[in-house]
């Protein structure tokens, strides 16, 4: 009777496809919210503190971190086991099928390569940022990329961080990425404004470096955030 109640599961993974626990997937995720960090601190730095022209490092950078995603959206697609619901599903049509249903087209969004052909043209560096702002769509799931880099933390070096102290570094990030971006817009906002009237005018810091006006722009995000 005890033989005939037990349930043989299939736990075997197929050739080509990894597991969420292995090695590679822990730096693979790490690496990913890495670059959703960079898109986040760099886009909107490049429409702001913008240059006349895009400078040739700076672009392969960028052009490097699309190939990455490209690269990203292939792996998942054929070849990264997904754990829904507590079960490992490690069947590549499986967790294709989930992949397509939930996150394909936010990943093919990203990937457009506008910024490319914008560099291809020699767009100024504000509308090069501009036409990078797509890749923001990748944003929406750095709560998912977090927790995983958290899992792997915890798996590779057994740190374990509570609940309360994660929530806490998750709104500190939060609160310094927007500070961030509100620090762009207020120097974008002076930078656009004609006259003598302007922020960047009247604190007299409009031909200081742009490593200082940065500083001023977040000091005034930080402290201040009154227009």
């Amino acid at each position: 009777m005890a033989k005939m109640m037990v349930v043989d599961v299939d736990t075997s993974i197929p050739k080509g496809v990894i597991a969420p626990d292995t090695k590679f997937r822990k730096i693979w995720d790490f690496f990913t919210l890495a670059a959703v960090i960079v898109f986040a601190i760099r886009i909107p730095q490049q429409i702001s503190f913008s240059a006349l022209k895009v400078e040739l490092f700076n672009f392969l950078v960028d052009l490097f971190l699309d190939l990455f995603f490209l690269l990203d959206i292939y792996a998942r697609m054929n070849h990264f086991a997904i754990t829904e619901d507590g079960v490992l599903v490690s069947s590549p049509k499986e967790f294709r099928k989930v992949y397509i249903k939930t996150e394909l087209i936010g990943d093919l969004v990203s990937i457009v390569p506008a910024s490319t052909i914008g560099w291809i043209l020699n767009v100024n560096g504000r509308i090069y940022g501009l036409m990078r702002l797509i890749q923001i769509v990748r944003l929406q799931r750095f709560a998912k990329y977090f927790n995983c880099s958290i899992d792997a933390l915890y798996e590779t070096f057994h740190v374990v961080i509570s609940t309360a102290v994660l929530r806490i570094i998750q709104i500190f990030l939060l609160v310094i990425l927007l500070c961030h971006w509100l620090g762009c817009i207020y120097h974008l906002i002076g930078d656009l404004e004609g006259g003598d009237e302007n922020w960047l005018d009247v604190d007299e810091i409009k031909d200081s470096s742009i490593g200082f006006k940065y500083l001023r722009s977040f000091y005034w995000a930080l402290y201040t955030g009154e227009f």
